[in-house]
């Protein structure tokens, strides 16, 4: 305030209240990997909001699967610059299939107020998989060619699957031609495929059961499609 004959306007004043320290985001899900392969790269950030200079007084290691990859550029025994970041790089390489137990990593630093931990979840699964492995096509009226169904082929790896072949599974059921899958070719990292396949009984009652298998170069062998239906 003044003794102007126009009075001043407020000045407005906006902020916000950080921790002196944080990490984004607090969980990573790497999803379906292959086993025994290692997934993409994902990273967690470390921001230093405070003036003064930050001391990284740890990073623990998860464990489960998981890992620090060289890639970090946050160093335990380090100092962050005031208002810097840095960051910390994880990779999930599963021994086994399933969803490993959820797991988690933390940072420790001289902030006033302690980092939350960081949590991991990830599910390690078959390189290729082909679902469903089993095909009922119900009753079909004989010499006639029943609606398509279809299995989908998968790829988890991280490189590109060969598909060796895909057998003929015979007794009136066929490979369509809408099939994406093609024996001899490939399907690329974490692409799909499809294998169309319709039933065209011959004779009444229902068809011994059959299956077909896709061979391909992943470290475990497919399993079986099971094909069933009546005429």
């Amino acid at each position: 305030t003044t003794d102007a004959p126009i009075a001043l306007p407020s000045v407005q004043l906006t902020g916000t209240g950080v921790n002196p320290a944080t990490l984004s985001p607090t969980l990573l899900n790497f999803g379906n990997v292959a086993v025994h392969t290692t997934s993409p790269i994902q990273t967690v950030t470390l921001t230093n909001y405070q003036a003064t200079a930050l001391f990284i007084q740890s990073i623990s290691a998860p464990g489960n699967g998981y890992a620090l990859d060289p890639s970090t550029t946050c160093t335990g025994g380090g100092l962050l610059p005031a208002g810097g970041h840095c960051t910390i790089a994880v990779t999930f390489t599963p021994g086994g299939g399933g969803m490993t137990p959820l797991t988690s990593f933390t940072v420790a630093t001289d902030a006033p107020i302690a980092l939350p931990s960081v949590q991991l979840t990830g599910t390690g699964v078959n390189p290729a998989t082909l679902s469903p492995t089993l095909l009922n096509f119900g009753n079909i009226a004989l010499h006639t060619t029943s609606p398509i169904q279809a299995v989908t082929l998968t790829n988890y790896q991280a490189t590109a699957l060969f598909i060796q072949s895909i057998s003929v599974p015979g007794n009136g059921y066929a490979l369509d031609p809408s099939s994406t899958c093609l024996a001899g070719g490939s399907l690329p990292a974490g692409g799909h495929c499809t294998i169309a396949v319709t039933f065209t009984p011959g004779g009444g009652g229902m068809t011994p059961l059959t299956s077909f298998t896709v061979t391909t170069d992943a470290p475990i062998a497919l399993p079986s499609v099971q094909l069933t239906g009546t005429g």
